[in-house]
């Protein structure tokens, strides 16, 4: 399959974007904690995997009406029987260039509704994201999935604050502003669909997340019950679609560095 040479730019740019922030990340020796609705999972300090010459990366399912998926790296089967809204603990991978296949669950052997090459580095964690279209920053190989790499760069945040970022995931909704509810300042603006903002740090705080399409002043999606506790990273995953059979939703992961939680 030829790869247009805008394609290859794209492909070289995340690559950089997963070595930058590597470092810190790699000097960790905390295991790190993830918690979502549907439980908490434990990841290996990324300083121990890093000796490993491995790499940390987990795998959510964003694609609204799609079946359960398997995702696999390279020839082996890494996540299986993924469904909708649901985000895996992080897996070991070697620190190299692997071949990344999105196929239904259960059909092994089947062309692969989505196809990708992407490296690993032994520089902490990834996540991985089924889109159910192309957007910034990912490559659309069939008709409409497509696959987005976040670095994800966890880190303690400093003292006495959260971090929080948001991932874009519904293709007919426009670039997004974040919102905390009683607050006349945008947390996040302009995310663009298929891409993740930065982390940014704020004070604890227990409230509902607001997301308004940029530069509008009308909440589109209420994402309430958001508990943001001192020393903790959160990840939004707004998905979905505004027509159609799928609503808008939104995922939220907790993640922190350390055997304890943060008290909050």
């Amino acid at each position: 399959m030829n790869i247009r040479p805008q394609v290859k730019i794209i492909n070289l740019a995340l690559l950089l974007l997963f070595a930058a922030g590597c470092k810190s990340e790699t000097e960790s020796t905390q295991p790190l904690t993830a918690s979502t609705a549907a439980g908490t999972s434990a990841a290996p300090p990324a300083s121990e995997v890093g000796q490993r010459n491995n790499g940390l990366a987990r795998f959510i399912h964003a694609v609204p009406a799609m079946a359960a998926t398997d995702l696999f790296v390279d020839d082996t089967k890494a996540f299986s029987n993924v469904t909708y809204k649901t985000i895996t603990p992080y897996a070991e991978f070697p620190a190299a260039r692997h071949i990344f296949r999105l196929r239904v669950a259960g059909q092994d052997s089947a062309q692969p509704l989505i196809e990708e090459d992407e490296s690993l580095n032994k520089c902490g964690h990834h996540t991985v994201v089924a889109l159910p279209s192309a957007g910034t920053a990912i490559i659309a190989r069939n008709d409409g999935t497509s696959l987005l790499f976040i670095a994800d760069k966890i880190e303690t945040p400093t003292a006495g604050k959260a971090k929080i970022r948001v991932v874009h995931a519904v293709p007919d909704l426009g670039a997004l502003d974040i919102y905390l509810t009683g607050r006349s300042e945008a947390l996040l603006e302009s995310i663009d669909f298929g891409a993740s903002s930065n982390y940014t740090e704020i004070e604890p705080f227990s409230g509902s997340l607001e997301v308004k399409r940029a530069g509008e002043n009308v909440t589109t999606l209420s994402v309430p019950q958001m508990n943001i506790v001192a020393g903790k990273s959160y990840t939004v995953f707004v998905m979905g679609r505004t027509k159609g059979t799928a609503n808008l939703e939104a995922l939220s992961v907790e993640d922190f560095l350390g055997a304890k939680p943060p008290q909050g």
